[in-house]
């Protein structure tokens, strides 16, 4: 990888993955008029016509034109299509300011390019669509992810059965709200059917009295009476067991055994 200044004028942007954010372009575009770019943009080889393609940086480089800038330093690599976009995948997974949502559809984009990139890892679905099992040497797909992004495995498996789950339409609806950034709520509608889904958002995003959680608003669309204290507890233990692993489930029977005693 190489870095050089580059004519902002050769660099084609292309369609980004995720829209650019003016307020961000603002704070960046102030901070290198004060003191310079940090950290170069990433870039793709010169095609025949001598234009790089943006891989990632979109926001730096739209604060270089906001400076008036002809030209910016960039990282340009030798990379393919499919491996350029991996890089944008992986450049919006590290941004913090990401919502829950957005965090669970780029992981299931990233499982996507990934398959494409090594069809021969991928083993298929087991048992539903809501598992996957995806292989590069011995370390699977979720493992792989995990350590690149410095987080747990159980979290990278959890997002995208939050993507697969809830509908692309209730997705859409959840955008931009409250509750696109609420893990919980996400978990417990990936657990309905779409109809529940349709009809718990409805509840959720209403203008007047909207619901308060998932669970008030799938009492009412059932009409049930909501928990009480004692169902939410019980219902957190068993949320929490089935997303422990051998080891810490050993750890708690051992643990609740000692107690009883």
């Amino acid at each position: 990888m190489e870095t050089q200044q580059i004519a902002l004028s050769d660099i084609e942007i292309g369609e980004r993955l995720r829209g650019i954010d003016q307020d961000w372009v603002g704070l960046l575009a102030a901070s290198f008029a004060e003191r310079g770019q940090d950290t170069p943009i990433t870039v793709s080889i010169a095609d025949d016509q001598g234009k790089h393609h943006l891989i990632a940086g979109a926001h730096r480089m739209a604060a270089a034109l906001v400076c008036g800038w002809i030209s910016i330093a960039a990282n340009v690599v030798d990379a393919d299509a499919l491996t350029s976009k991996l890089m944008e995948i992986d450049e919006n997974l590290m941004r913090r300011e990401l919502s829950a949502l957005d965090y669970a559809a780029f992981l299931a984009m990233r499982k996507t390019v990934h398959e494409q990139l090594y069809p021969d890892t991928r083993r298929g679905h087991n048992r539903s669509q809501r598992q996957f099992v995806a292989t590069v040497g011995k370390t699977s797909f979720s493992k792989e992810t995990a350590a690149r992004l410095g987080i747990d495995k159980r979290s990278v498996e959890r997002a995208i059965r939050r993507f697969h789950d809830i509908s692309p339409a209730q997705r859409g609806r959840l955008s931009g709200t409250r509750w696109a950034d609420h893990g919980s709520a996400l978990d417990a509608l990936a657990a309905l059917v779409p109809a529940e889904q349709e009809a718990v958002v409805d509840a959720l995003l209403r203008a007047e009295a909207p619901a308060r959680s998932v669970t008030e608003a799938l009492a009412e669309v059932r009409r049930l009476p909501p928990p009480d204290l004692e169902e939410q507890q019980l219902r957190r233990l068993m949320s929490a067991w089935a997303l422990a692993g051998k080891a810490a489930r050993k750890r708690f029977q051992a643990a609740i055994a000692k107690a009883a005693a």
